[in-house]
């Protein structure tokens, strides 16, 4: 896997605002983290975004 360097924190940052900003409080926007996808996700995936609804067992 590549590294992740300065441009592409800074496009998983620029994304996550953008996201955040039209979404609002209506959705959990997650930059880098690990994702549960009930038993078919071993290991857990790690998106540069995830976007989850809130109240979901992700959010």
């Amino acid at each position: 896997m590549a590294a992740k360097g300065a441009p592409h924190r800074a496009a998983a940052t620029r994304t996550r605002r953008v996201l955040e900003a039209r979404l609002g409080d209506r959705v959990l926007v997650r930059v880098q983290d690990p994702v549960t996808l009930g038993d078919l996700s071993e290991p857990e995936p790690e998106p540069d975004v995830s976007v989850v609804r809130r109240g979901s067992p992700q959010g």
